[in-house]
């Protein structure tokens, strides 16, 4: 057993010998002084460390710090990027010896860092690509003139493969994310535990986090198993668990993947994915190995409800908040990627929507929906559309296919308008640009046309309307102007019409509406920003007013009569021109006189031929 003494002789002794030459040779308040020259000098930031730095020798080499705070780049708010409570850090000496990384302890306490990016595109990461705070590119060296051959031969292995790590250990780890001009988000890393991390052995790793946009809190909590390859060129994951909470709904994710470094892909396996009573799974496929990291994700659900994310106040559309200012696409422009969702069963306040199809392509900013279908209100929908984000003002452009949707309840949904009913076939093609409020209904223009079948205009019974007008200026008590029991609505088998879209004016020409009582046409407009209506229209009556509060044939049957349309949308008012009545009324009664007096005269001629 000699060996064993004298090894373990030969240990204290080096441990003794190596903490004697820290001792003599490094003072540690130097080691803070120099620390913060090379910090300062090679980025231009202020590195700052309050407590005390202490050693650790045997059995382990180990350094560890308080109170450590790191500068933004100056004129940032706020003035500190990176603070950190308390830091050790452990590396087994033997194994240090042998050229092996065997870290026994890495934790971390009380970390807060802020990552602030500025409009004019400066972010808290400036000066930590360059050896300097000015952004020098480095000078070349002479070991960029070696052959590549020989860099090859130098980094073919990975440093990962001799690497163990005992135990990582993050606690109570804030990262605020602080973009210029958007709401703050901030990410609480609670905890974050990994052991035993080695190549070719399986890891475990535990974290609970939180992440708050604005008012909105997301709790999350995540498990999985790690396996690194014996290689380090690939990573695997297992029984991938992240389960939390959102707006007050349960989630969870179960799933598998693997990274590859060679590749520079990570893939998942969404195994399940639950959210509420939504469940789905699918697929996702990073590729990291271009200048844009590249994502691919295809989703299926089998229904989704998303009523409880909705408020009460949501169950009908309301107009966007104005904005001073476009939307900031510049994350449409750092990664690329496909999505396709698939949903069998849509629910929300307004709409059930069922197989609905989404396929949506990004690149370089442009994003294109390939595909958008559902069936919705009885009906069926399809669209496309894309945008260009590449521009100070964002560039768009649509198309849709609506077949055989009940029109009612969508008017009501997107526009608070509930007097038109029907099953509507409608085509629309449209343009614009800017997605600010005020600018998107100005400068978008669009061109269609609808047809509505089997339905009717709520709120008039335009041949009722004629019908009373007549009786009481005939001072009639006939019993078709006392009937007050009619629906308040014209019915219609056919509405027809096409419309276009420019400044901010919808206009509508050419309509045309056929029942069995009335052919009505003409012509109108809707002022988009102030919901105003004003369509003035030209209606006949075919024959008679039977079947909608009439009884026989009609003396007013052909006789173009008009009537407006207009006001404020969600309630319009119906106006006939009463003039035109006035004046048809008085030459029916003059042309009743003169048939009394062609008929008395015939009379008399009669009676003295006769005589």
């Amino acid at each position: 057993m000699k060996w064993l003494k004298w090894t373990a002789v030969g240990l204290v002794t080096t441990g003794v010998l190596l903490a004697g030459y820290l001792w003599f040779w490094f003072d540690l308040d130097d080691v803070k002084i120099k620390l913060q020259n090379t910090v300062q000098q090679h980025t231009g930031r202020t590195l700052q460390i309050d407590g005390d730095l202490g050693w650790s020798v045997f059995p382990q080499l180990g350094l560890s710090f308080e109170k450590l705070t790191l500068s933004n780049p100056k004129g940032m708010t706020p003035a500190t990027m990176l603070q950190i409570e308390q830091g050790v850090a452990e590396v087994a000496l033997w194994p240090l010896l042998q050229q092996q990384i065997q870290i026994q302890q890495l934790s971390v306490d009380g970390m807060v860092l802020n990552w602030v990016k500025q409009t004019n595109g400066q972010s808290s990461m400036d000066g930590f690509t360059t050896l300097d705070g000015k952004g020098d590119v480095p000078p070349a060296t002479t070991a960029s003139k070696t052959p590549a051959t020989t860099n090859k031969t130098a980094t073919s292995a990975s440093p990962l493969q001799n690497l163990q790590l005992q135990q990582l250990a993050l606690t109570d780890v804030t990262l605020n994310l602080l973009n210029q001009g958007q709401p703050p988000q901030q990410l609480q890393l609670q905890s974050l535990t990994l052991n035993n991390f080695q190549p070719g052995q399986w890891a475990e790793l535990t974290a609970q986090l939180q992440t708050k946009v604005g008012d909105k809190a997301l709790q999350t909590k995540a498990t999985m198993r790690l396996l690194l390859s014996d290689d380090a060129s690939s990573l695997q994951l297992a029984d991938l668990d992240i389960a939390g909470d959102l707006a007050q709904q349960q989630f969870e994710l179960l799933a598998k993947g693997q990274w590859s470094n060679h590749s520079q892909q990570l893939q998942l396996d969404l195994e399940k994915m639950t959210f509420a009573d939504s469940v789905g799974r699918g697929e996702l496929q990073l590729d990291n190995s271009g200048k844009i990291p590249n994502l691919t994700a295809k989703l299926q659900f089998d229904a989704v409800d998303v009523r409880p994310w909705q408020s009460p106040s949501e169950a009908k559309a309301t107009a966007p908040v104005a904005t001073s200012t476009e939307p900031d696409l510049s994350a449409l422009r750092k990664l690329n990627g496909k999505l396709s969702l698939t949903i069998t069963k849509l629910i929300s306040n307004t709409f059930t929507a069922d197989d609905v199809q989404l396929n949506i392509n990004n690149r370089d900013g442009v994003v294109s929906l390939e595909q958008a279908q559902a069936k919705l209100l009885q009906g069926q929908i399809n669209a496309s559309a894309k945008l260009d984000s590449r521009k100070p003002l964002p560039i768009y452009q649509f198309e849709a296919n609506l077949q055989k949707l009940q029109i009612q309840p969508l008017l009501a949904a997107m526009a608070d308008f509930d007097k038109l009913t029907g099953a509507a076939d409608l085509q629309i093609k449209g343009q614009g640009q800017s997605l600010q409020q005020a600018k998107l209904q100005q400068l978008l223009t669009a061109t269609g046309q609808f047809q509505i079948q089997d339905g009717a205009i709520v709120g008039a019974n335009v041949a009722q309307m004629i019908r009373q007008f007549r009786a009481t200026i005939k001072g009639s008590d006939e019993s078709e102007a006392a009937d007050l029991g009619n629906p308040q609505q014209t019915d219609f088998t056919l509405l027809t019409g096409e419309f276009s879209l420019a400044d901010g004016v919808l206009q509508q020409s050419n309509l045309q509406l056929a029942s069995p009582l009335l052919r009505l046409s003409g012509a109108g407009e809707l002022q988009l920003a102030e919901q105003q209506l004003d369509y003035r229209l030209t209606t006949a009556l075919v024959n008679s007013l039977k079947g909608q509060g009439g009884l026989a044939k009609d003396q007013l049957a052909s006789v173009d009569i008009p009537l407006r349309i207009h006001g404020d949308l969600s309630n319009p008012k119906f106006q006939l021109d009463t003039k035109a009545l006035y004046k048809n009324e008085l030459k029916q009664k003059v042309d009743e006189k003169k048939q009394d007096l062609k008929q008395k005269l015939a009379d008399k001629l009669r009676e003295k031929l006769g005589g």
